[in-house]
């Protein structure tokens, strides 16, 4: 009789780097189901057999079984995922009570609520200029029970509104998620409107398709641009810091996932480290990282993008490499026509944005 000892880690076997910033294979494993990112089953966290993909020690053209996918630059995604999420700091040259990533809309706003509940936040936005995604679009606003409306002589609640969603999206939709967006964008542009100037108006000669009732708002272009311009220009008034040229790149966590900061890279090459006591991601979502929608919407694959390209996803494979579970990533909404080479359009594809 032989007493044979082994150690082994098998193609499954997930890749980490823990809060010591060692990396770590095993013993946590993807398992046969899903199995290996490679196999485009469902994991998203790097395997043994995904990093011998992407090194080339498999060939992506004569796949294992017949079952192997060919996205190598899809499965190098997930591995970027894992270098993005850094080990805590002990200390930092700078830290503020609240980072936002992102000056879009979304980002924006939340500075200025942040601002108005007493706190010091600070707003890093990749580009020169913030603009985003928001500024690509009509700036148009859907809300319901709102005084305008009511001015109009329009009949509409949050409930009703909280219905049509539901239609439209065939019921999928997490209902407790729909009602509380239904019911707080009404007095978030209310809000906007008496605490910063802002001239919105509800749009009575167009109703969008699937809304029951005239709930669109808007400011007097009816713009994108003109919407990002006064939401940042209320940021400037209100003396919130704003840095633009700033690519965040990478989170810090602790072992038990919680953000204590963050690294951010600026166009030469520098890079900054700056502490948080909490994180907003407001990055908005993945439309422009190809892989990312080839994998979550095969049908839209090969669609032609018309988005900002600053949509990568970053949001999601940071919360992917932090463990968070996810939802709803297939949802979208498709538009049918782009006049090109104008970039100008009436219809397309949004960026799937999903939390």
């Amino acid at each position: 009789m032989i007493e044979i000892t082994t150690i082994g880690a098998g193609g499954g076997s997930i890749a980490r780097v823990d809060a010591g910033g060692l990396l770590q294979v095993g013993p946590e494993s993807a398992g046969s189901r899903p199995g290996e990112v490679c196999y485009g089953a469902g994991n998203r966290r790097p395997t043994l057999t995904d990093a011998h993909l992407v090194l080339g020690r498999i060939n992506a053209a004569r796949p294992i079984g017949g079952a192997l996918t060919r996205d190598r630059n899809g499965v190098a995604g997930v591995g970027r995922g894992m270098s993005r999420i850094l080990p805590a700091r002990t200390q930092y040259e700078a830290s503020v009570p609240l980072v936002i990533v992102g000056a879009g809309a979304a980002g924006l706003v939340a500075a200025l609520a942040a601002k108005a509940e007493g706190m010091a936040p600070l707003v890093l936005e990749r580009d020169k200029v913030p603009r985003g995604s928001t500024s690509l679009s009509a700036g148009l606003v859907p809300a319901a029970e709102t005084r305008w409306q009511r001015a109009a002589g329009i009949e509409d609640t949050p409930g009703q509104f909280a219905a049509d969603i539901m239609s439209k999206a065939d019921g999928l939709p997490d209902p407790d998620a729909v009602a509380s967006v239904t019911e707080a964008v009404g007095p978030a542009l209310e809000w906007l409107a008496d605490a910063h100037g802002f001239e919105f108006s509800v749009i009575t000669d167009f109703r969008y398709p699937g809304h029951s009732a005239l709930r669109m708002h808007g400011l007097p272009s009816r713009s994108g641009g003109e919407l990002i311009d006064r939401l940042r220009e209320a940021v400037e008034r209100q003396e919130i810091d704003l840095l633009t040229d700033a690519h965040v790149v990478s989170l810090h966590a602790t072992h038990d996932g919680r953000i204590t900061g963050l690294t951010l890279r600026r166009p030469d090459g520098t890079e900054a480290e700056i502490g948080c006591g909490a994180l907003i991601l407001a990055c908005n979502g993945y439309g422009g990282a190809r892989n990312l929608v080839g994998r979550h919407i095969p049908s839209l694959a090969d669609a032609p993008y018309f988005g900002h390209p600053g949509n990568q996803g970053d949001a999601l494979l940071w919360g992917e490499a932090l463990g968070a579970a996810t939802r709803d990533l297939s949802g979208h909404q498709g538009h049918g026509s782009i006049a090109h080479p104008a970039r100008a359009f009436s219809d397309q594809v949004e960026s799937p944005d999903r939390k």
